[in-house]
């Protein structure tokens, strides 16, 4: 539903695996809290932008992690990129809506096609990673269908 921030959180998971490899009582300490942190989910807007965080912020994550923008971009850029993000959400939101999308080979195949389209247009991201970007948004919209459709 949402790789860049499981990708994270799996990152984390193995930093504190090695960091307390041999050391039990800490290790267990370090999961416990660990696991309050992903059972509590995503807390606020980490991007600081005011994108919405069910929607919005997943897909900027994405965009963010295939322009390869890394910790701390620029202001502008994030600006930028949340601009863009909420214009790309909108328009998944509105093709998603579609009866029976899913199930059509077609209307998936123009959805894709728009998403390289705007990426190039709005250069978002590197010409050679725009057509693996639209296939990860789309399937990250396939996984957030419910709340795109809202």
């Amino acid at each position: 539903e949402d790789p860049v921030h499981y990708k994270k959180l799996s990152e984390k998971l193995e930093e504190i695996l090695q960091q307390f490899a041999d050391q039990w009582d800490e290790l267990v300490e370090a999961l416990r809290a660990f696991t309050r942190e992903v059972q509590a989910g995503r807390q606020g807007d980490p991007t600081g932008t005011g994108l919405k965080l069910e929607t919005e912020v997943p897909f900027f994550e994405l965009l963010a992690e295939e322009a390869g923008l890394g910790d701390s971009p620029p202001a502008e850029a994030l600006t930028r990129l949340a601009d863009a993000t909420v214009e790309l959400v909108e328009h998944l939101g509105q093709e998603i809506r579609l009866v029976d999308f899913w199930r059509t080979a077609e209307a998936q195949r123009r959805l894709r096609g728009w998403i390289v389209d705007f990426l190039d247009d709005n250069d978002l991201v590197p010409f050679e990673a725009q057509e693996k970007c639209a296939d990860r948004i789309v399937e990250l919209a396939r996984n957030r269908h419910i709340w795109l459709t809202q």
